[in-house]
């Protein structure tokens, strides 16, 4: 999956998702810090990505977060 750090950016913008599923794709920390700043995303799938502890980090000041897949 080609999905980079700024099309996460971009989708992340959206003010009614709740689920997203960007497994094996090529998003890094900062791409997800920008994911983490929708506070409507109930469910993030992110398995296989190159992230770290940073940027799951990202995630735990989020209250709607109800499944975190790494």
């Amino acid at each position: 999956n080609n999905i980079t750090d700024k099309g996460a950016s971009i989708l992340a913008n959206s003010s009614t998702l709740e689920e997203l599923s960007l497994s094996y794709t090529k998003i890094t920390d900062e791409g997800v810090k920008a994911i983490a700043q929708n506070s409507n995303i109930a469910y993030v799938f992110l398995e296989g990505d190159g992230l770290t502890s940073k940027g799951v980090m990202s995630f735990a000041k989020l209250s709607a977060v109800a499944m975190l897949d790494l």
